[in-house]
């Protein structure tokens, strides 16, 4: 195999193994100042040359094995401004076009050790915003250390600091870097990163978790203390132990500032509520690095990197399209851990292909096809397509105003969806909508269907509803709501909301809790624009009302889809439909239009939809009552499945 890189790209490894091959051909090649960095190389023959770094390239090996003999007769060289560093159990090698050795000084030794560790840094998919704020953070403590020194005052600066971001974006990684470009540069004296959760400073014992927390402190001095998911030690309550490891470690960053830099790392919103539950943490951790979540471009390239390193080959184009409509879809904010599960499942399904076979190649043990990709990328997906929801939503009764509404807001979301791929420029078009009705005129049956087609067509990338009603935003207690509120916003992230009889929110006065959590569902509207569809829905006029207790509200939700009321023809055609579906038949269809016409042009209640099941309950009700008087017609399979004539007349009596 080959491991190349070119036009400015970026490579990392932990571990490659070349094999013997028929032809001599380089092993390892990076060029056009890209930059490679392998943990451990492992050859099986000697070419001419193993490696090669050109044009203004970088490649560092932390260690080289040669399998039938020396690794120093590993043949390497570095040409036109291409740098090679190997710094393994042998010693410093690095070449450049004209050289063959370097110098071996300390200093030069260190030098070129921090420049590595800084080229890891640069090497990594992504992160822009934190490899900015690591230089400036590492500049600045070197440039202290120098001070210091010279017996120059010092820029008060703590090196504590807080890592903010979603699982699989690098933290660990990150704190790793920092730990040995500060310790090539003689700003903490010990390279490692002392890596410990909440159940290594936590005792289950009261008195206990001091001293735990205490030795794992005097463990770290001297470097670096990375405590990860550091928010769990403030969430069991006032009693606690994690308060007491919270206390132990304020103290010990307070008496031991200069000799130890603890990073706290977690989720953003957690982190934040754990600053808050000790004033003194955040007074003592002024630097903040925030791990964004990776685009579906960097998830891709991580990716191909992976199986490249698992020495797999793969139709890179189509796994490029199908990963990112993968990711846009399933995307569970796991980042580089939701690559690496998705190309464990693609592994799976080609090992599973592959077993059927008699005659398997190392070519066919490494190729990844677009079958074993589709395996894993259409599972659990939704299998309707999109011509199925709107064949569902064509096939229901009556709505013919609301269903060109939704043909053209479909129409106008995914036109709008193209164009944002293709960088041009968007109508700033809000998805937010106003579902306008009485109750039983299909509003969340619209809903579900709309979310299934938005989901298909690729404007949104999950397609569950998530239905809510005043009980699931609003709490009992003062502070409860907006959590509570914010807790069920989240969960609908990617998707639909459904909030019925949303009205409901403003109709308890002034100091009503529902205030609060429209408050609280108008900035996640903002901050989300483009990445959630709340749906508001109940009767027309309730709903007026509610628009106007807030001008905010208005504005935010362009959309207005009005349910009316069905005609006494549609509600004969939705009672026929139900029965149908429960397998019961009539005796006499004419009668029964005529009697549900007649009820229906005479009640008050505007239930619509509910209105015919609940009069087919009856007249079920009915039929049973008299089934159960005949025991003959109780045994009879017709008889159970009809509705009499007489079931009928009985209907007004």
């Amino acid at each position: 195999m080959i491991l190349l890189l070119t036009n400015r790209s970026s490579g990392y490894a932990n571990s490659v193994h070349f094999n013997e091959h028929s032809e001599s051909i380089i092993n390892i090649l990076s060029t056009d100042e890209s930059v490679l960095y392998i943990k451990n190389a492992v050859f099986e023959e000697i070419i001419d040359p193993n490696v090669r770094v050109d044009n203004e390239a970088f490649a560092a090996i932390d260690k080289i094995d040669f399998v039938n003999g020396n690794p120093d007769d590993i043949l390497m060289e570095a040409k036109n401004g291409g740098k090679l560093v190997y710094d393994g159990q042998h010693g410093q090698k690095s070449t450049s076009e004209n050289e063959e050795s370097v110098g071996d000084t300390d200093n030069k030794t260190q030098s070129e050790d921090s420049n590595v560790a800084l080229e890891k840094l640069n090497s990594l998919i992504g992160l822009d915003k934190v490899k900015k704020q690591v230089k400036e953070f590492i500049n600045l403590n070197i440039i202290n250390q120098k001070r210091k020194e010279q017996g120059l005052q010092v820029v008060n600066t703590s090196m504590h600091s807080l890592f903010l971001g979603n699982p699989g974006t690098g933290k660990t990684t990150v704190a790793r870097i920092i730990g040995d470009v500060l310790y090539q540069k003689q700003v903490i004296s010990r390279p490692d990163v002392i890596e410990v959760s909440r159940a290594d400073l936590v005792a289950e014992y009261v008195g206990q978790t001091a001293s735990k927390t205490r030795e794992v402190l005097k463990s770290a001095l001297g470097g670096i203390l990375f405590i990860d998911e550091a928010y769990t030690l403030s969430n069991g309550g006032e009693n606690d132990f994690g308060r007491e490891a919270i206390d132990e470690i304020l103290k010990f960053m307070e008496d031991n500032r200069d000799d130890i830099m603890i990073i706290f790392a977690g989720y953003p919103k957690e982190m934040r509520k754990f600053l808050k539950m000790n004033s003194g943490l955040k007074s003592r951790i002024p630097n903040v690095f925030d791990f964004e979540d990776y685009t579906a471009d960097e998830i891709v390239r991580i990716g191909l990197f992976d199986l490249k390193k698992r020495n797999y080959t793969v139709n890179e184009l189509y796994y490029e399209k199908a990963l990112k409509d993968y990711y846009d879809k399933e995307n569970d904010h796991s980042n580089g851990r939701w690559i690496r599960n998705v190309n464990e499942k693609i592994m799976k399904a080609q090992a599973l292909r592959l077993a059927e076979s008699d005659n398997i190649s190392i070519d066919l043990l490494q190729e990844i096809t677009q079958d074993d990709i589709n395996q894993v990328v259409n599972k659990d997906l939704e299998i309707n397509s999109a011509d199925d929801a709107y064949a569902k939503l064509n096939s229901l009764i009556g709505l013919e105003k609301v269903k060109q509404q939704v043909s053209k807001f479909i129409n106008m979301s995914v036109i709008n969806n193209k164009r944002k791929e293709q960088g041009l420029a968007t109508s700033a078009v809000s998805l937010h909508s106003l579902f306008l009705g009485n109750p039983g005129t299909g509003k969340t049956t619209v809903a579900r269907i709309m979310g299934q087609i938005l989901f298909q067509k690729g404007v949104i990338r999950k397609p569950e509803l998530v239905e809510v009603s005043r009980t699931d935003l609003v709490a009992e207690y003062v502070g409860q709501t907006a959590p509570k509120t914010r807790d069920v916003l989240e969960s609908a992230l990617g998707g639909v909301l459904f909030i019925d009889e949303a009205y409901t929110l403003s109709s308890g006065g002034g100091n009503d809790f529902g205030r609060e959590a429209i408050d609280e569902i108008l900035k996640f509207m903002e901050d989300h624009r483009d990445d959630i569809v709340i749906i508001f829905a109940g009767y027309t006029k309730e709903m007026d009302q509610f628009l106007k207790m807030n001008s905010g509200l208005k504005s935010r939700i362009p959309n207005v889809f009005d349910f009316e009321d069905y005609t006494a023809d549609e509600v004969v055609q939705i009672g026929l439909f139900d029965l149908s579906k429960r397998q019961y038949i009539l005796e006499n269809e004419d009668t029964y239009s005529e009697v549900v016409k007649d009820s229906y042009e005479s009640t008050n209640d505007h239930s619509n939809g509910r209105w015919i099941r609940n009069v087919n309950e009856k007249l079920i009700a009915i039929q049973a009552e008299r089934l159960a008087s005949s025991p003959n017609d109780m045994n009879d399979i017709d008889m159970l499945k009809t509705i009499t004539e007489e079931d009928l007349l009985k209907f007004n009596e």
